[in-house]
């Protein structure tokens, strides 16, 4: 616990830069945004996000997660945590409920029902876990 409690904010602040880095490539886009909605992004055609939707306003899912990203970052910094473990599994909590919720903005490609239905499964279990480790992290304190 106490090394992923000395990594999470490393973590953290290195997933903003990843995302930011995304938007800047057109990787990991997201569908198209309705008319007029503001945070619309559009691509060149270069970039594959500009190839599968070429002239379109995307949602900006990469924007979206590397804010998700920065706010894990702010908080598990300036939280007090009182006992070892909280932070990494604070970051996975909360990183695995936005994560599930973005992907429904995320574009998949029609591969396979698995394939475009892993990444919810993912984010799922994360949460599980994370949820199953502070509460016996929770329990284990008090006794």
């Amino acid at each position: 616990y106490e090394a992923g409690d000395t990594l999470a904010p490393s973590i953290a602040l290195g997933g903003f830069f990843l995302k930011t880095g995304c938007l800047l490539n057109g990787c990991c886009f997201g569908v198209p945004a309705p008319e007029g909605f503001i945070l619309r992004t559009f691509f060149v055609s270069s970039t594959y996000a500009g190839s599968v939707f070429p002239e379109t306003g995307l949602h900006p899912v990469q924007l979206y997660e590397a804010l998700l990203w920065l706010i894990i970052f702010l908080f598990i910094q300036n939280i007090i945590f009182n006992n070892k473990g909280k932070k990494i599994l604070f970051l996975g909590l909360i990183y695995g409920a936005g994560r599930f919720f973005l992907e429904f903005l995320r574009y998949k490609p029609d591969i396979s029902w698995f394939s475009n239905h892993l990444p919810y499964l993912n984010a799922l279990i994360l949460i599980i876990i994370c949820l199953y480790l502070l509460l016996k992290n929770n329990t284990c304190e008090k006794n």
